[in-house]
């Protein structure tokens, strides 16, 4: 007999039943009606992706997952044949660390599609593998220098077809963006997915002024599945005349900043060195003046910081800027994958958000401690951010990860050491929606085979999850 329960807002989970419409929408779901066990749960919100770049891997080259060089170019095969000569062909997700050799080189990308401009991102957004055709494009030559935040991988003093963080805007600024239309189709294709795994919100860490102009659009003729929240990206809307919009779907709440890049691709700044690469330490995207600038600025517009930092370093000079404007509130440190014990203290201190995506940590682990060494057990935090009284959210960086809920729920349950685990409880309330935002009286339902019990992941094997109405706000 199917037993439903749901989750009580103290915490653990009790026998209710199900209401009309909820009760309709499980009997027309057949992976919903079959399972042992459905479970209620309050509303889940993603704290963290980019809506458009999920959307736009509809006419991307899908490169997650590619387990060679080869087998990317198989794939963008397939998308180039759709294109017109000449065209851009763009591709997401590649990531070396899956394959043997270290980076990919434009030779590949030459040989397989000549004189065809050719840009890639690598999965964590922060690196490009990019053809001679769009290296020409961008003006980046033998003579370029490395861009302040960035660096261009060359050998033998020439460009290999890797650039990193800052060194893709020359590049990246060439691409036609798309049009109005297709924007919007790019952008409600994201927010359906959102919906389809369970989230009845999301909150967008890189809006761009078209992106705000199109959302603005789509709430005029009612074009939502769920709301969003969304952080302006200050690299590329600056802090002039800002597209500020807060309607009852779309919200402009904040201001994303970057203070480094990411593990992966050896962009986050660490106060010593990779493990892997002796005398590197990663980079600044923005030096400590320019930062303080801009946190300040962001803060005196009513729009909390968001600053993205990985690396310790990183962290330790987002909280320098925070610290230097007020501690505005409602500010953030997007990832915190690597805090010092006073870097917590002090975000306890200043009452910073620590914005977290548990995922990473599942698709980082087979290679990180490369990276980190004996840094890697104080890695990803979670626990102890929990324990010092930080405010946690969080979220998946879709599509970077799957916007899979319980992905990030087996991740928090699961993290060795044990100490720096988050219980059911802490996570469910990491996940409620922004203080205010109505999610359209919305419930997530998760079917499952075994019933959930503390401190255990049974229940998240083969588990289904939707988001759907229940009635109410």
């Amino acid at each position: 007999m199917r037993q439903i329960l749901r989750w009580k807002v103290e915490g653990g989970f009790v026998p209710a039943p199900l209401s009309g419409r909820l009760s309709e929408a499980v009997r027309a779901d057949s992976a919903l009606e079959g399972a042992p066990f459905l479970l209620l749960f309050p509303p889940l919100w993603d704290h963290h992706g980019h809506v458009a770049v999920l959307g736009a891997l509809l006419c991307q080259a899908d490169l997650r997952g590619a387990r060679s060089p080869g087998e990317a170019i198989e794939r963008l095969r397939t998308t180039s044949a759709a294109l017109a000569p000449g065209a851009w062909l763009e591709g997401f997700g590649w990531d070396q660390n899956l394959w043997e050799g270290g980076y990919p080189h434009r030779r590949l990308l030459d040989e397989a599609f000549p004189n065809r401009p050719v840009f890639l991102r690598r999965i964590d957004g922060h690196a490009a593998w990019v053809s001679s055709a769009a290296l020409r494009a961008g003006d980046i030559g033998e003579p370029t220098p490395d861009p302040p935040g960035g660096i261009i991988f060359r050998e033998n003093g020439i460009p290999t077809g890797l650039l990193l963080d800052s060194a893709m805007e020359p590049v990246a600024q060439k691409i036609p963006p798309p049009g109005p239309a297709e924007l919007r189709r790019r952008l409600r294709s994201g927010l359906a997915s959102l919906e389809a795994k369970g989230l009845c919100g999301a909150t967008d860490m890189g809006l761009e002024r078209a992106h705000v102009e199109a959302l603005r659009q789509m709430e005029a003729e009612g074009e939502f599945p769920i709301p969003l929240d969304g952080y302006l990206d200050v690299a590329r809307t600056g802090l002039d005349d800002l597209p500020v919009h807060r309607g009852a779907a779309f919200r402009v709440v904040g201001a994303k900043l970057y203070a480094d890049g990411a593990l992966g691709s050896r962009g986050a700044c660490l106060e010593e060195d990779y493990d892997d690469a002796p005398g590197e330490r990663g980079l600044l995207i923005w030096e400590p003046e320019a930062l303080n600038d801009l946190v300040g600025r962001s803060a005196a517009l009513g729009l909390p910081p968001a600053i993205h930092a990985i690396g310790d370093r990183a962290a330790r000079i987002a909280l320098d800027s925070l610290r230097a404007a007020g501690w505005p509130a409602g500010s953030r440190i997007e990832h915190a994958q690597l805090l010092a014990e006073s870097s917590i203290g002090r975000m306890r201190e200043g009452g910073v958000i620590a914005s977290i995506q548990p995922c990473h940590y599942l698709s980082d682990r087979a290679w990180v401690a490369q990276r980190l060494g004996d840094r890697t057990q104080a890695a990803y935090p979670w626990g102890s951010l929990g324990r010092a009284g930080v405010p946690l959210l969080l979220g998946s960086d879709f599509p970077i990860e799957e916007p899979d809920p319980l992905r990030n729920l087996y991740a928090l349950l699961t993290r060795e050491p044990a100490s720096e685990r988050l219980t059911l409880a802490e996570a469910l309330r990491a996940y409620a929606p922004p203080p205010g935002r109505l999610t359209h009286g919305r419930a997530t339902i998760v079917a499952c085979q075994a019933r959930p019990e503390e401190g255990t992941t049974a229940w998240l094997e083969g588990a289904v999850v939707r988001s759907m109405e229940e009635g109410g706000a």
